[in-house]
């Protein structure tokens, strides 16, 4: 609500001249100290290829109800590696800490003459898929502009991740790349935040800075939640764990920085008719579900629910739905609008029916919108009645995107009933 008109020069005259009569700026010091914080706090590095998984995201700002970009460059799309000049090396003696003097750090060669003009490249990072589009890194990065080098300040997690030749990334994070109404910029020196807009009375700004997630109940039993909206939290909106006869019915789920909704060794629940949205991270997470020794029936049923943009910031592996047990059910759904998976299932016995699937793999390319494999001993579930349709080629060309993908090791399931349109390849078993 206190966005003002940017006067300030020296600031001025760092974004580009089209777009200087459109910027404004808010004084987020008060905001901070609403949620006992006296720092705005950091970027976090994620993706697969950094082997993390984010537990919170930072701040991330909203207009009208849709989740905004980091200033980046180029605005759509990708540059490419021009020249690697070290590939990096992972001690795997200090493995747990990626950033210390034991690793060599990757380095390579990019082209764009308008970084020279960047006043304080200190804080640059960068978004990529380095290797192979399955594999996304986001992390820190230190640029030289004159020579138009890139040398990564994290190690990535695994050997087969590092840059390689003409693969593609972009610059996030840059406040002269502050250009588009969908970007925005935080400089945590000064705690002021930057958007552009044309008009400024149509936007409807929202920032989540709030830890800690809506709801997170543990050791819990018969409690449903219905009819509720829960956003703008920078970690997992909602977690149950160890938990049973668990409802959340109805509910919308929305504008997050990481994950939406969270089952953890969770039994005999349901998750239904739910508006899913606006993530950072993955959707629904239904993890460790019956399975174990016993062979427990998980007893968990998501169902008729919405799922659509997530996945924003974590681009690779955080689907809409991911079903991780033995005996649990995913129907009726909706998945839509994300660069990778849709579904995602872990164990045994479990149903993947009558789901909408469409728009997802839209950046990716041997890739499955549904996906499993790797264990042997995920024998057993069933996709049937499904919907596959409107699912892109792989941009590269030399991969195919598939809607089913069965991948190494998968040994066996049930796969009939469904249509399959406008897409590259049905099933897929490697």
């Amino acid at each position: 609500d206190n966005f003002e008109k940017l006067t300030d020069e020296k600031m001025l005259k760092r974004l580009r001249s089209n777009v200087r009569d459109k910027a404004y700026c808010a004084d987020l010091t008060e905001y901070l100290s609403e949620y006992n914080l006296d720092e705005v706090p950091s970027l976090k590095p994620c993706g697969v290829a950094n082997y993390y998984d984010m537990s919170e995201s930072s701040p991330i700002l909203f207009k009208n109800e849709e989740m905004m970009t980091y200033a980046r460059y180029p605005n759509d799309g990708f540059l490419t590696i021009k020249n690697v000049i070290k590939e990096g090396k992972l001690d795997k003696d200090y493995e747990d800490d990626v950033t210390d003097e034991h690793h060599e750090m990757a380095e390579f060669g990019y082209s764009y003459e308008d970084s020279k003009k960047w006043v304080n490249p200190d804080d640059v990072w960068i978004f990529g898929y380095f290797r192979y589009r399955w594999a996304d890194w986001f992390a820190p990065a230190e640029v030289n502009t004159a020579a138009q080098t890139i040398k990564m300040k994290r190690a990535y997690s695994q050997s087969g991740y590092a840059p390689t030749d003409g693969k593609e990334f972009y610059f996030s994070n840059v406040f002269e790349e502050l250009d588009a109404e969908n970007e925005f910029y935080i400089d945590r020196k000064t705690k002021k935040l930057y958007v552009i807009s044309e008009n400024l009375d149509d936007c409807g700004y929202e920032l989540a800075m709030m830890n800690g997630g809506i709801v997170h109940m543990k050791d819990c039993a018969y409690i449903t939640f219905e009819n509720i909206k829960m956003s703008l939290s920078r970690s997992n909106i909602f977690k149950a764990y160890n938990c049973n006869n668990i409802s959340v019915v109805n509910c919308e789920i929305s504008k997050g920085g990481t994950a939406g909704i969270i089952f953890d060794r969770v039994k005999d629940s349901e998750i239904k008719n739910n508006l899913v949205c606006w993530l950072g991270s993955r959707g629904i997470l239904v993890s460790n579900a019956g399975g174990n020794a016993e062979l427990d029936a998980g007893n968990v049923n998501v169902e008729n629910n919405k799922v659509h943009d997530f996945a924003k910031l974590e681009t690779t592996y955080k689907p809409a739905i991911t079903l991780n047990g033995y005996k649990n059910r995913a129907a009726h759904n909706e998945m839509y609008n994300t660069t990778h998976n849709a579904f995602i299932i872990q164990g045994q016995d479990n149903i993947f029916e009558y789901n909408d699937v469409h728009d997802c793999l839209l950046t990716a390319e041997d890739a499955g919108a549904v996906y499993l494999g790797r264990k042997w001993s995920e024998t057993g579930n069933v996709f049937r009645y499904n919907y596959f349709h409107d699912l892109p080629k792989g941009p590269g060309g030399s991969w195919r995107n598939n809607a089913i993908y069965f991948d190494d090791g998968f040994l066996g399931g049930k796969v009939y009933g469904n249509i399959f349109k406008n897409l590259q390849c049905g099933i897929f078993s490697h």
